[in-house]
């Protein structure tokens, strides 16, 4: 359903993955400027012309990027603000032909949540994944084979240190933030508390409950502060040990590229390129794990709205569009009578609403409705 809504705007989706694709191996190809660069300041018998004109290159580079960017970006921003706009549209569409038993037994916060909430954590995926995720694995995958030609031993090197301690911190990342949702588990059920004793206050005041109250709503901050304390730490704790890992990585590259340079199979501006690369894949490879996570969050919104975009009504429900009658499908069609003259009998209707079928609202209801005239029921 979502595929074929994205089909609409298919040239929008395929010419902002192009770009952005494009736009990684720009990245890529600026690490070699970089090492050109260094390899000239390092070797003095250059012409005077070769470093502005290396400058200048690798600037041309980096703008290249910016613009590829900026016109991946656009392009699908517009293409899934389309794509939001459509799915919200079928959304409201459907929930408006469900029957009254599917909005008895579904919070209106909820369906309300969906239109809004859900249909834009989905799209808001689909973009971070087409345009994120597509330009990080492109970095990665050129940044390996970069990394593998200017040094094979270097690489080999990186590119096993590299995931395994990608790993670690996305693990790390991962419990944080599962702590991070209970806290504000804690802080919204200390917000319930308010709002249950305030929207009750004359129960509450009746039983004279003012202080239990309070005191539920204390023990709940409590809670979500110890969380936050934890929080606080742990976060401090990624940040820093992030910190030593990348400048771990940066001495590494600096001991060892330098002992290939010594031995003459590797220049400075090899070890320079491959630094400048190395950070461009570690960015890279971190920015891929967090996407699975907000990857994971975005398909289940997505499969909330797929749901209520393939729920289909008990009854069969039909619309007028255009002049044109077009029946909606259902498990059960209702009947239409060829002629209608206005007179409506009930007999013997038994009801009650499906969430609560133990209590029954009609029992045996015999009524006639007479043509011109309005009948309440008290």
């Amino acid at each position: 359903r979502v595929l074929a809504a994205m089909a609409e705007d298919g040239w929008l989706f395929a010419l902002a993955m192009g770009t952005s694709v494009v736009a990684a191996i720009a990245g890529v190809l600026s690490s070699q400027h970089i090492g050109a660069i260094f390899d000239i300041m390092a070797d003095g018998g250059h012409p005077s012309h070769s470093l502005p004109r290396a400058v200048a290159q690798l600037v041309g580079v980096y703008a290249a990027r910016a613009l590829l960017t900026f016109v991946s970006a656009t392009l699908l921003s517009m293409a899934v603000n389309r794509l939001s706009t459509r799915l919200q549209a079928e959304l409201v569409s459907s929930l408006l032909q469900q029957d009254i038993a599917f909005f008895d037994g579904a919070a209106q916060g909820a369906l309300a949540q969906s239109v809004a909430a859900d249909v834009k954590e989905a799209t808001a995926a689909v973009k971070h994944v087409l345009q994120n995720g597509l330009q990080m694995l492109t970095a990665v995958l050129g940044g390996a084979c970069s990394l593998y030609l200017l040094s094979r031993r270097l690489s080999l090197l990186m590119l096993t240190a590299i995931p395994l301690t990608a790993i670690v911190f996305q693990r790390f990342g991962t419990y944080v933030r599962a702590l991070s949702r209970r806290e504000r588990a804690a802080t919204a059920a200390a917000a319930s508390i308010v709002s249950e004793s305030v929207g009750n206050i004359r129960t509450v005041q009746s039983f004279v409950a003012e202080r239990l109250e309070a005191a539920r709503f204390e023990e709940e901050l409590r809670s979500a502060l110890a969380l936050r304390h934890t929080l606080g730490m742990l976060r401090g704790a990624f940040f820093g040990l992030l910190a030593f890992a990348l400048h771990g990585v940066t001495a590494l590259v600096v001991a060892v590229g330098g002992s290939l340079v010594a031995s003459g199979q590797m220049t400075h501006g090899d070890v320079s390129a491959f630094l400048a690369q190395t950070r461009e894949v570690i960015s890279a490879y971190g920015g891929l794990t967090r996407l699975a996570d907000e990857a994971r969050d975005g398909a289940l919104a997505m499969r909330r709205v797929v749901e209520l975009l393939e729920r289909q009504p008990t009854l069969l429900v039909r619309q007028l569009e255009g002049g044109d009658e077009r029946p909606a499908a259902a498990t059960t069609a209702g009947l239409r009578p060829a002629h209608v003259d206005g007179r409506v009998e009930f007999r013997g209707v038994h009801f009650a609403y499906p969430q609560r079928p133990d209590v029954p609202v009609l029992r045996g209801l015999d009524l006639t409705l007479e043509a011109g005239k309005v009948t309440a029921l008290v």
